[in-house]
């Protein structure tokens, strides 16, 4: 069997920055990736706008957990079919679109109330965006690393975006100091300027 030479740390993480610096398309991707988590900004606090200003009950508010478990799976077939048979920019372009919509919903129902179906549909389309980036950008990544430097590329990607996890915390410390019209502004600000550097991506030859 190929024996794959074992690499520090310390050696990984300076032959990916290494990569980093020469290659701007994999840079506009970090950048990508890492605003389209944005979306886990407002994520947890549907349910709570949905409660407090639109006055659906507490056990009403939990079921659309299924809407977005509906959005995540069942969008998963559209998903792998852009990525397949269409391209992987494609697929993250339209993803990131269905990522404005939860945002686009959350400012409107500060004004009106939509309903519970229509309101619904920020949990539906936010599980979409959730799976349908996810599967993008790793295929992309995929796609466009050297076969010998995959490895870093993905650990380097995975590694530069690992602090969004912490996006949800910041989101809560935005609606406590300030309100949710700033949550849902700064959502939609990080996912358009994610948009917009998709865009600048190369379209990696089939």
């Amino acid at each position: 069997p190929v024996q794959i030479p074992k690499r520090k740390f310390k050696e990984n993480l300076s032959n990916g920055l290494k990569l980093l610096k020469k290659d701007s398309n994999i840079q506009r991707l970090v950048v990508a990736r890492f605003l389209s988590n944005a979306i886990l900004l407002a994520g947890p606090f549907y349910v709570i706008l949905a409660n407090q200003q639109l006055g659906i009950s507490k056990a009403m508010a939990a079921t659309y957990l299924s809407f977005e478990m509906v959005g995540y799976l069942g969008l998963n077939f559209l998903w792998a079919w852009l990525s397949n048979h269409v391209s992987n920019k494609r697929l993250l372009k339209i993803s990131t679109i269905c990522a404005f919509i939860p945002p686009i919903i959350g400012f409107v129902s500060l004004n009106i109330n939509p309903g519970y179906f229509i309101f619904g549909l920020a949990f539906f389309f936010n599980g979409a965006a959730l799976s349908g980036t996810s599967m993008g950008y790793t295929n992309y990544l995929l796609e466009i690393a050297p076969e010998k430097s995959r490895p870093i590329s993905v650990g380097l990607v995975h590694t530069l975006i690992a602090p969004t996890v912490f996006l949800s915390s910041i989101g809560g410390l935005i609606l406590e100091i300030f309100n949710f019209w700033i949550l849902f502004f700064t959502t939609f600000i990080g996912l358009l300027i994610s948009y917009l550097y998709i865009k600048q991506l190369e379209e990696p030859k089939r």
